[in-house]
């Protein structure tokens, strides 16, 4: 398995359209796309160029959205997932969402995917040069849902602490260069 992050082009059209429709009309964390959304040529070419948008320092974005980066996870040229990172954190995502969302399709779920795109997408944040504006960055919120007895289970065994504040329902890492703390719940909105 080679998993890789793509920025979203139309080359891959297909791929896409078939990835979202296996989540039959449902929302799709990470993937930028109002719930519902017809997997069309004119949708895909929508998204892209909101993508590219969202992506551009310093564009003029809607009051309620942040500066995101999309990806769509690919092996080979299938699309199996879906990855953001916001750069940026508003009042909502700071308590209901954080930096990073993803989905994976269902027929490919319990393959490691998730794991290999989050390793990839850290490794080129990491990598990049952090400026005096970019304090927000040291530190990244991730999405841990309280019934997802596998993820909670992995960020017991690492020593992540989940207890927290907030609804019940859902919990948010933080991750720092020290180690992770837990935050706030999160429902994830497209970026």
């Amino acid at each position: 398995m080679t998993i890789a992050l793509t920025r979203p082009t139309i080359d891959l059209f297909d791929s896409w359209a078939a990835a979202v429709a296996e989540f039959d009309g449902g929302h799709i964390d990470g993937a930028g796309l109002e719930q519902g959304v017809v997997p069309d040529r004119a949708a895909c070419e929508a998204f892209i160029a909101m993508a590219e948008l969202y992506a551009t320092p310093g564009a003029a974005l809607p009051d309620d959205r942040v500066p995101c980066d999309h990806f769509w996870i690919t092996e080979g040229d299938q699309v199996v997932g879906f990855i953001a990172f916001r750069r940026e954190l508003n009042d909502y995502l700071r308590r209901f969402g954080g930096h990073i969302g993803y989905s994976v399709i269902p027929t490919r779920r319990r393959e490691g995917i998730v794991r290999e795109a989050l390793r990839l997408l850290l490794r080129a944040r990491q990598g990049r040069r952090l400026r005096p504006g970019d304090a927000h960055l040291r530190r990244r919120q991730l999405r841990l849902d309280p019934h997802d007895r596998r993820r909670r289970g992995r960020a017991r065994r690492r020593d992540r602490p989940l207890a927290g504040r907030g609804s019940p329902r859902a919990a948010v890492l933080d991750r720092d260069p020290a180690g992770l703390t837990r935050s706030a719940p999160q429902v994830t909105p497209a970026c």
